[in-house]
C-alpha cells in the first residue's frame, strides 16, 4: 500500500483523505510541546505557527498549551478554553510581573468562518425575527448562540491574561479584532 503523505517544505499534505495537517518545528528548543512536529487544526495556523517558530523575539511558544477556566452559561459547571497559541517573547513587560519579566500572550486564531460569525452578526428585532422561516430561525439561534459563547470564551481568557499580566489576541486571515468585535489589522 503507497503511503498517503507527500512532505512539502515545512507542511505536510495528505491526498485522498481528510487527515491532520501537520507542521514541523525547526526551532524545537522553543517549543514548549513533545516532538518536532505540530498537528494544527485549521490552515490559518500555519502563518502564525511559521511566524513564532521563526521569530528570534520569541524565546517559547505552545500550541493549545493553556486551559483558561470559565463557567458555562447553562450548566454552570468550570470547563475550559484553550486558545490556539501561547508566546513568549523577549520583551521586557512595562510593569513587574511575579509570573514573568517578558511578554507574554494567548492568541486564538478563527477560521474566516468563525470571524465573520463573530464581527458580523446582527441582532435582528422581534418583529424581523418573526418573518423568519423556521429553519432561518434555528440558523440564527444557533449561530447567536455560537457566537455568544465564543465571545464569553474569550472574555474570560481576556480576563485570566489581565490578571497574569499577559495580553490576549483573537486574529484571522481577515484580520485582528477587540472583544467589542471592532476589527483591527491584518496579521499575514
Amino acid at each position: 500500500m503507497a503511503s498517503l503523505d507527500v512532505i512539502l517544505g515545512d507542511e505536510m499534505y495528505f491526498s485522498g483523505i481528510d487527515l491532520p495537517l501537520v507542521y514541523e518545528i525547526k526551532n524545537t528548543a522553543k517549543y514548549l510541546g513533545e516532538g518536532p512536529w505540530v498537528h494544527y487544526a485549521k490552515d490559518e495556523e500555519l502563518g502564525i505557527l511559521k511566524e513564532i517558530d521563526n521569530n528570534p523575539e520569541i524565546l517559547y511558544w505552545g500550541y493549545h498549551g493553556i486551559g483558561v477556566p470559565f463557567e458555562h452559561p447553562i450548566s454552570k459547571k468550570t470547563e475550559y478554553f484553550v486558545p490556539s497559541f501561547y508566546v513568549m517573547s523577549n520583551k521586557p513587560k512595562d510593569l513587574a510581573s511575579l509570573e514573568s519579566p517578558y511578554e507574554e500572550f494567548l492568541i486564538q486564531v478563527l477560521s474566516d468562518q468563525e470571524y465573520e460569525f463573530t464581527t458580523q452578526i446582527d441582532l435582528v428585532d422581534e418583529e424581523d425575527y418573526a418573518t423568519f422561516q423556521d429553519e432561518e430561525k434555528v440558523m440564527y439561534d444557533f449561530t447567536l448562540a455560537a457566537t455568544s459563547f465564543q465571545v464569553l470564551k474569550f472574555k474570560a481568557a481576556e480576563e485570566h491574561c489581565k490578571n497574569h499580566g499577559m495580553g490576549f489576541r483573537v486574529v484571522s486571515n481577515e484580520g485582528e479584532m477587540s472583544l467589542t468585535n471592532t476589527p483591527k489589522s491584518k496579521i499575514n
